[in-house]
Formats: C-alpha cells, sequence, structure tokens
C-alpha cells in the first residue's frame, strides 16, 4: 500500500479554520456552451417548447431530467435535426415522429428504427408519400387523417372493404372490421387530396357521415355535389350548403329545402350571394 502523508492536513488543521467553500453554479444554470437554462421546471418546459428558443439551448435541454421538458424539445419544429436524432435513439422516436420540422430522412430512419414510433409518424405531414403509403398497411386511419396522404393512398384506403383485424383487435372501442373500414371511408371522404372518382363513388356509399363528408369536402366535383344536394338526409344536404365551391345555383336549390338546418347553413355559408341571403331572412 503506498504511503499516505497526513503532515500536510495536519499543519493545515492547526491552522485555522477550514475557509468557507462557495458553492458552484446549478448545473442547469450554467451549462454547455456557455447557455444559460432557467432552475424553474415550468420555466424551462415553457423554454423548450417555445419555436424562438435559440438552437443551442434546445440542444441543452434535450438532456433535461425532466420527461415533460425533453418532450417538448422533441415537439418543437425549431428543434435541429442533429438534437432530434439524439433524442429519438433515446427513448423520444415518438415523440419526433409528430414533429412537423423532422426531415422525411429522420421519419424514415425513426420508421425503420423504432417500431414502437411507427403510429406517430403515420400521422405527420412531413412524411414522405412513399412512407406514408407504407404506413397505410398497419396504419390505414392515421394516414388516412393524414393532410399529406397522396392521392393514390387515400384511393386505395377508400376500397377497404374491411380493415386488417389486427388492428382492430388492438382497438379500445367495440367495433367490427366492417365499422373499422367505414371510419376510415369517412376520413377519405373528407380529404382534400382525395381524387375525383374516388369522391363521385362515395358518394354512393351507404353511411351517412361518408356522403356528408363528401358533400362538405372542397374537392368534390360539381357533378357529384349536385347530386347529393337531393339526397334523403338532411345532414348531407346540410354539408353540401357548407361546401366553399357551392355554385350559386346549388346554394340557391338548398335556400329552399324543407329542413331549418340546411337554409341556416347555406345563410352561413360566406360564398352565398347577398340576393340569396336576403330571402332567407
Amino acid at each position: 500500500m503506498d504511503h499516505l502523508d497526513l503532515e500536510p492536513a495536519a499543519a493545515a488543521a492547526q491552522s485555522g479554520p477550514e475557509p468557507t467553500i462557495e458553492p458552484g453554479p446549478d448545473p442547469l444554470m450554467s451549462a454547455s456552451a456557455g447557455v444559460a437554462i432557467p432552475p424553474s421546471t415550468e420555466a424551462r418546459r415553457t423554454l423548450a417548447s417555445d419555436p424562438n428558443t435559440p438552437p443551442d439551448t434546445l440542444a441543452v435541454l434535450a438532456a433535461d431530467p425532466d420527461w415533460e421538458v425533453r418532450m417538448a424539445v422533441g415537439f418543437n419544429p425549431s428543434t435541429p435535426e442533429a438534437t432530434l436524432e439524439h433524442l429519438a435513439d433515446n427513448g423520444e422516436a415518438d415523440t419526433v415522429g409528430l414533429n412537423w420540422g423532422a426531415s422525411p430522412e429522420l421519419l424514415t430512419r425513426i420508421v425503420a428504427e423504432h417500431e414502437y414510433a411507427r403510429d406517430a409518424v403515420a400521422m405527420n405531414p412531413s412524411a414522405p408519400p412513399e412512407l406514408l403509403d407504407s404506413l397505410s398497411e398497419n396504419y390505414p386511419d392515421y394516414v388516412a387523417g393524414n393532410p399529406a396522404a397522396p392521392p393514390e393512398t387515400l384511393a386505395r384506403l377508400a376500397e377497404l372493404e374491411q380493415a386488417v383485424p389486427t388492428l382492430v383487435a388492438e382497438l379500445d372501442e367495440n367495433i367490427t372490421p366492417a365499422e373499422y373500414a367505414i371510419s376510415i371511408r369517412q376520413l377519405v371522404a373528407r380529404h382534400e387530396s382525395c381524387p375525383p372518382e374516388t369522391l363521385e363513388r362515395l358518394a354512393d356509399s351507404q353511411d351517412a357521415i361518408v356522403r356528408s363528408n363528401v358533400a362538405a369536402n372542397p374537392a368534390t366535383p360539381p357533378e357529384t355535389l349536385e347530386r347529393l344536394v337531393s339526397d334523403t338526409r338532411a345532414v348531407v344536404r346540410a354539408h353540401a350548403a357548407i361546401n366553399p365551391r357551392a355554385s350559386a345555383a346549388t346554394l340557391e336549390r338548398l335556400a329552399s329545402d324543407t329542413n331549418a338546418d340546411v337554409r341556416m347553413q347555406v345563410a352561413l355559408n360566406s360564398n352565398t350571394p347577398a340576393w340569396i341571403r336576403d330571402a332567407l331572412t
């Protein structure tokens, strides 16, 4: 064993009281690259979610001990790509998967490497079309509700008669595969990227919600909208009345509808000509 020299310590003890040692700065206040981070957890959460927070600060907050702070950084669209990659590789891939600021390359890697985060990417409008098309096999409802869903993917989802049974089994709701498929068509019917020919077919659906969504969709062709103006269900006609691309002739026809809700929707449509709106008062 090495000899331990105690004489310096003894001399120091005899020279007087031990000097007071000032505590160092809070590690969260000092930090990396000279970035000042507030000690308050709430303040750090606010800072982490602010899109105006500097990239260096977000990088420091990505290692914060508080999970909500790290999650806020993962959601923040201003978070640098390198920081998002760090978070994705350290248990926050599902959060990063929802970040609209994430690059297509990072989202593709998340899908390949982090299975638990695939549903998040399926909802992300920044996901590339080919990735969304692939994800639609296992997450059809998430992709159908994604504003970036490709038209060809929506057309395929509209043709589903029964969704994958294993997906339905994972749902909390008591729903059959056929009912789940209908719910997907409801999402497709209101999607503004839905192809006109698909909307035309969906206008003949037996489900009133599907027809209503087609009626309200600005992408619905005029001739298809005209058919729905004569629908037997007032709710479908009311949705046609709120369509921002309904023609004056269509709105005039709906203004004389026997259902008061339909007429009210005509009056509320910002594109309704003044003379039609005046006739309703």
